[in-house]
């Protein structure tokens, strides 16, 4: 594993994933989904010592990518 990867903690990471997932509300682009997902899945695994953060995150990753994959939001519209 790249030791500079390693190195992030979740008080970097966080911010990084809000920027991104802002990114997806403005846009609704699928490739921004999977980033998410992907950014998710990476919290999880560099962060194994919060289990709280890591279940939600774990969680989050798996809607993420249901989200890539169907290119629409899963929830039902507030509106």
């Amino acid at each position: 594993m790249d030791e500079r990867i390693a190195a992030v903690d979740p008080q970097v990471q966080i911010p990084s994933l809000l920027w991104v997932m802002t990114k997806h509300a403005e846009s609704g682009c699928p490739k921004i989904a999977a980033l998410v997902a992907h950014q998710l899945a990476a919290l999880v695994r560099l962060n194994q010592a919060d289990p709280l953060l890591n279940d939600t995150a774990a969680r989050l990753a798996k809607r993420w990518r249901a989200i890539q994959a169907t290119g629409i939001d899963l929830a039902p519209s507030v509106h």
